[in-house]
């Protein structure tokens, strides 16, 4: 058997803009007459990002006359931030939130793909009581019917027949 490996490379003009924001970009392999494909055959998601904003640079843009009061204030604007948010919070749209499908439980979460300096951690467990021991998989799927879509935006299923189930989405 004779293996081929083949590579792509993806560059972005210098002139291209993002005025929607982030591109995400999945190639994924398709069989054609010419070559055998194997069915399971993972695919590439790679996310092009116009300009990084720094928690920093976007605490900076957010205008002056910024007052922050203390420690609690810079982890509120910090999950603003993380969230896609603004500073004075009046776009909570992509905060976590969860929601009812036929297929379980979904939560809907932003994740800005030119946050560099934002970790997010996703969990699923089954009790609150046990969070560590009753922890359960989840499957990122794609967005619902009515629900946004784009790079920044993930969807996350509980996998779990239990008659109870949460997911925590973290920042750091």
């Amino acid at each position: 058997m004779n293996e081929t490996e083949k590579i792509i490379e993806v560059c972005v003009l210098p002139n291209a803009t993002f005025p929607a924001g982030s591109k995400r970009l999945v190639f994924a392999p398709a069989a054609s007459a010419r070559y055998a494909i194997a069915k399971d055959m993972a695919s590439a998601e790679i996310t092009l990002i116009a300009q990084w904003e720094p928690f920093g640079g976007w605490l900076a843009s957010q205008g002056s006359g910024m007052k922050i009061m203390g420690e609690g204030d810079y982890t509120t604007l910090f999950k603003r931030y993380a969230y896609g948010g603004d500073f004075h919070g009046q776009d909570g749209s992509g905060f976590p939130r969860p929601f009812i499908l036929s297929d379980g439980m979904i939560v809907r979460v932003r994740q800005p793909r030119n946050r560099s300096d934002v970790k997010y951690t996703v969990k699923g467990f089954t009790d609150l009581g046990n969070v560590a021991g009753s922890g359960v998989s989840f499957t990122e799927v794609p967005p619902p019917a009515g629900e946004p879509d784009g790079a920044d935006w993930r969807y996350y299923r509980l996998n779990t027949s239990a008659s109870s189930g949460f997911m925590s989405v973290e920042v750091k």
